[in-house]
């Protein structure tokens, strides 16, 4: 989870086996489709983060 102080974060994970994951532009722990980035149990391997 990412949340900016300003703006809004937009931000996707790389998970190891080459696949980018959608784009999240929310935080919450309990909603692990719009909430957070990544799959429980998937590595990640790369972040892209945007400030909008």
């Amino acid at each position: 989870m990412i949340k900016a102080t300003k703006g809004t974060a937009k931000y996707r994970v790389h998970t190891k086996n080459g696949k980018w994951l959608g784009w999240i532009t929310q935080y919450n722990e309990n909603d692990p489709t719009n909430g957070y980035a990544g799959i429980f149990g998937q590595e990640i391997d790369a972040i892209q983060v945007e400030i909008i």
